[in-house]
């Protein structure tokens, strides 16, 4: 009995006919992962070219409402930076984006406005909770209560008197349009924002490598102590070599966010 015959027999034990044919076929679609997908649906979105979508209401984060802020809130010697979160793409975002610093954010669905950080103070972690703020540049980018064209007394009362919890009541329910992009972390699953254990050979061997100049303002320091190696992401641990760059502590000083 040839191998098509043997084939036929068992299909007929089987219940099936000769002639059946399957729609099966092997042309499969892997998907992407929730976090890689823009929120506005059937929309193709342009890393480089983001359009954000200014609403009245929040966002939604797999059905409910979500916030963005920085875990990993850097603390240089007695200062530290008063960290907001975010309910909508606002200027401090896009600025962020456009700066490619954007994946310093996490995500978070508490609506208690106590928050999981993690304070770096010389590279070791702190954990606590923290009570933020509202972003101010959120406020008026939602115009929350008339934030935007309230009078100063009255923009310091709103601001003051935000409650998560109100706004997400407020909203109850449906808005995707806030965030053109959302990260890929919460606050649980983000690594921890510090330098690599290697981190002084890589710093070191890069400064030589420049010859001690300073990639900005391209004076040559002497004092290696006052020549610094910048992440450019404001992410510690991606040590890519594109992501690095070599400055004097003036011209690091100047870049965004840094308090020292």
């Amino acid at each position: 009995m040839s191998d098509t015959d043997s084939f036929k027999k068992m299909l007929r034990l089987m219940g099936i006919s000769d002639d059946a044919r399957s729609d099966f076929n092997l042309d499969v679609s892997i998907s992407q992962p929730d976090w890689q997908k823009p929120l506005i649906p059937e929309i193709e979105v342009n890393l480089g070219d983001i359009i954000w979508c200014s609403t009245d209401k929040g966002v939604l984060y797999k059905g409910k409402f979500a916030v963005l802020y920085i875990r990993d809130q850097a603390k240089y010697f007695d200062y530290e930076t008063d960290y907001k979160f975010h309910i909508t793409g606002c200027a401090t975002l896009k600025g962020m984006f456009t700066q490619k610093r954007y994946d310093k954010y996490v995500i978070s669905q508490d609506t208690g406005g106590i928050f999981k950080v993690n304070v770096i103070v010389n590279n070791k972690i702190q954990s606590a909770e923290k009570k933020l703020h509202v972003c101010k540049h959120c406020l008026r980018a939602i115009n929350w209560h008339g934030y935007k064209t309230a009078p100063p007394a009255r923009q310091i009362e709103i601001y003051e008197n935000f409650s998560l919890a109100g706004f997400f009541k407020v909203m109850n329910g449906d808005n995707q349009k806030n965030f053109a992009i959302i990260p890929e972390h919460t606050a649980e699953t983000a690594p921890p924002n510090i330098y690599p254990a290697n981190w002084a050979i890589i710093s070191k061997t890069l400064r030589k490598a420049a010859g001690y100049v300073c990639s900005n303002c391209g004076r040559k320091i002497s004092d290696t102590k006052n020549l610094h190696v910048h992440h450019r992401n404001g992410i510690k641990n991606d040590c890519s070599r594109s992501n690095l760059e070599v400055l004097c502590a003036d011209c690091h000083r100047l870049k965004h966010n840094h308090k020292f």
